[in-house]
């Protein structure tokens, strides 16, 4: 892997599916590339990491991924601010997907038991 120590996430894919494994590495790498080969910063993407990790709930990753973000350039501050945008998206989803029909059903209700 060129040196770069394997995320535990993975290890289980390399032991029994290393081609795919190989195939996620290059995607990875490929998309984690620096200025000016790429067309985000390094430490941008690292926050979209974060904020994407976040909004999924994902147990792993978010801090390794904020720490890498620090160490290249970015602010605790900023990384707040991207966790905080992924959560104000995907809660306004969860409300726009099903929580104003709760909130249409609970209106309904009332007006019923008001009559």
């Amino acid at each position: 892997m060129g040196g770069k120590r394997i995320p535990p996430t993975w290890e289980k894919m390399l032991q029994h599916h290393p081609d795919f494994f190989e195939g996620c590495w290059k995607m990875r790498k490929a998309l984690m590339k620096e200025l000016p080969e790429a067309a985000l910063p390094r430490w941008v993407k690292e926050l979209i990491v974060v904020a994407v990790e976040a909004a999924l709930r994902l147990p792993w990753g978010g801090d390794s991924h904020a720490r890498n973000a620090i160490k290249l350039g970015a602010t605790a501050k900023q990384v707040n601010e991207a966790v905080a945008t992924a959560l104000f998206i995907t809660g306004m989803s969860t409300y726009a997907a099903a929580g104003h029909l709760a909130v249409e059903a609970a209106e309904d209700e009332e007006k019923k038991s008001k009559k």
